[in-house]
């Protein structure tokens, strides 16, 4: 079964699960780890398996050496996806050669459009990639709903403000840093400007903590009484088996050692498993791809000793994605006695050379992911380091701070579908003439535009209420006062829900086409600062003129001056889109390790 699509695709792998081709003895074994919450069989598997493959796909398929007639290419050897039995996928990564061939090469007209042959070359143009999965949300006994509750009420408040801890250094901390050095005014009145909107956006996250933690108190202490009433039982039950199902794998993981010993046992098992088909030959190589709890769980099993790694010849690359910071420890049958001895990067630095360690966290995921330490101030360390120049002696992986969506509210869940910051570099461990060639046909810009398109996204949110708000206000004036006396007449708030849609789905359907061209470029001409700008600053005006509009019965004869006020803040506003992502940083396993430059 071969890739052809120019995108991650989806069909290929779902249907190649009766494929009997013989799999050969991997160079290279993919271990995937799911995060919090019930999985199903192959569903994490899939995850990153397919953007994987149909990337690299994307990348040999374009290779400019390979000849007339002759596809290179991903094709996959086998796929068992089925409940019940272990997922795996079996694939070969056929590169194009250098050396002409002479065997097969005669045997295909020049010219002809074969997708489907593959260069022949010689065996080193091929490498065997076998994807396993580690489902570890199957491997122990939940625990009850009144534990999850009861536990819950009380980890609630402790989520939330970690959260907020999270959006306030995001929002607040990231611009008063950019302040601190000296540029010109135009970058620097951008920067105060986003400081003061990051300070206005703290305390509406403040506010909205306590509402959400009070509210959710309240239903936690009254779920159990309230799942007694039928007619409510029917209404809350789902809703409260995908809160057990989350809360509750924490709550296992961290107050039941028996339970989280058997988590980390299905996953030091599939490491185990995926070394034995590598035949621990010098050059092959283990690659675990870990989100969220699981993360927390892989290091566990990577760092606990119990693998014996050290011994391997094989390469082990671990890459923790979206890890919940606050659940690296030790399980503990005393809640808040967890051992405090685990130190993973410090474990990491000194004990297990053989491993390299890439973490990759979204800037707004509010799990909280964040740069790895064995302490808040080691991890505060390498966030400064991130978004500074200032010189750290903080020990800890790579680090890759990524923009999947610029959204609190999907961040987390959307790591894999990120193809330049995670995805990319994933390719490059598995297969780097893939890499290279993806380093190739990118444009030196298309990251630093794509995280501009994602950012833009949100504010577009925001200015398409405010222009909705506007036009449904110029075309039924009052029409908010004539809902307060007739609240059925709510023609105007459905036609300003219309309208926000309709503006939001315009916009999306621009952006999406311009990121797409710019991580799947079909031609050497790639959309430039202009292409997301243009769009933006129309919607940006729209907006201004509308709040004017609207403020218009209020400011009086002060309109004017506050539109003058209005326009250059709505242009800082579009500029700061663009305004330079965070670096990543190298593994830093001695502390006389440098900085990037």
């Amino acid at each position: 079964m071969r890739f052809h699509s120019p995108r991650a695709p989806t069909a290929p792998l779902l249907h190649a699960e009766n494929a009997s081709t013989p799999a050969a003895v991997p160079s290279v074994a993919v271990v995937v780890v799911h995060g919090m919450g019930e999985q199903r069989e192959g569903e994490t598997l899939l995850e990153w398996a397919e953007p994987i493959l149909g990337r690299i796909d994307w990348a040999l398929s374009h290779d400019p050496r390979a000849r007339a007639g002759l596809r290179p290419g991903v094709r996959v050897t086998s796929s068992t996806l089925g409940i019940g039995s272990s997922a795996r996928v079996d694939a070969e990564l056929h590169t194009a050669s250098d050396d002409p061939g002479t065997d097969n090469a005669d045997s295909v007209e020049p010219g002809t459009d074969n997708p489907d042959s593959v260069d022949p070359g010689n065996d080193e143009g091929t490498v065997a990639v076998t994807f396993l999965e580690a489902t570890w949300s199957r491997s122990f006994v939940p625990v009850s709903r009144t534990e999850t509750f009861r536990w819950g009420a009380r980890f609630l408040w402790r989520a939330l403000w970690r959260l907020f801890c999270q959006l306030r250094r995001t929002a607040v901390w990231v611009p008063l840093f950019a302040l601190r050095t000296k540029k010109p005014w135009v970058p620097t009145v951008r920067d105060l400007f986003a400081a003061v909107l990051g300070m206005l956006f703290a305390v509406l996250a403040f506010v909205l903590v306590l509402v959400v933690g009070t509210v959710g108190s309240v239903f936690l202490t009254l779920a159990a009484p309230l799942l007694l009433i039928p007619g409510i039982k029917l209404v809350l039950q789902p809703v409260l088996d995908t809160l057990v199902s989350y809360v509750g794998d924490v709550a296992t993981y961290k107050r039941h050692p028996l339970r989280a010993a058997a988590m980390e046992g299905v996953i030091i098992k599939r490491i185990t498993e995926a070394h034995a088909l590598l035949e621990d030959a010098p050059g092959s190589q283990l690659i675990v791809i870990a989100h969220s709890q699981g993360s927390a769980i892989a290091l566990t099993a990577l760092l606990g000793g119990s693998l014996g790694t050290q011994h391997w010849n094989t390469r082990v690359r671990l890459n923790t994605v979206g890890t919940a910071v606050s659940l690296i420890t030790t399980s503990s049958f005393l809640e808040g006695r967890a051992d405090v001895g685990f130190t993973p990067v410090a474990r990491w630095a000194s004990g297990y050379p053989e491993i390299t360690w890439n973490n990759y966290w979204g800037i707004w995921d509010p799990v909280p992911s964040g740069p790895m330490g064995d302490n808040n101030a080691h991890r505060d360390k390498r966030w400064r380091e991130s978004y500074t120049r200032e010189a750290t002696d903080a020990l800890g992986p790579g680090e890759h701070p990524v923009h999947n969506t610029s959204s609190p509210f999907t961040d987390h869940q959307t790591y894999a579908r990120n193809i330049l910051q995670v995805i990319d570099p994933i390719v490059t461990q598995i297969s780097p003439a893939a890499g290279d060639l993806v380093a190739d046909r990118i444009s030196r810009g298309a990251q630093a535009r794509t995280v501009a398109v994602r950012r833009t996204r949100p504010l577009v949110w925001v200015m398409a209420v405010v222009i909705s708000l506007g036009l449904v206000q110029w075309w039924m004036p009052g029409w908010a006062t004539e809902i307060e006396l007739h609240p059925l007449r709510i023609a105007p708030a459905v036609v300003a829900v219309l309208l926000v849609l309709v503006l939001v789905w315009v916009y999306s359907w621009r952006s999406t086409s311009v990121e797409r061209a710019l991580v799947w470029p079909k031609s050497a001409a790639h959309p430039t600062v202009l292409a997301i700008a243009i769009p933006l600053l129309a919607y940006a005006l729209g907006a201004l003129v509308a709040l004017t509009f609207l403020l218009a019965p209020v400011l009086g004869n002060w309109t004017w001056l506050a539109a003058a006020v209005f326009v250059p803040l709505g242009l800082l506003l579009v500029v700061s889109v663009f305004a330079a992502p965070p670096r990543p940083l190298p593994e830093r396993r001695t502390a006389g390790g440098q900085p990037p430059t």
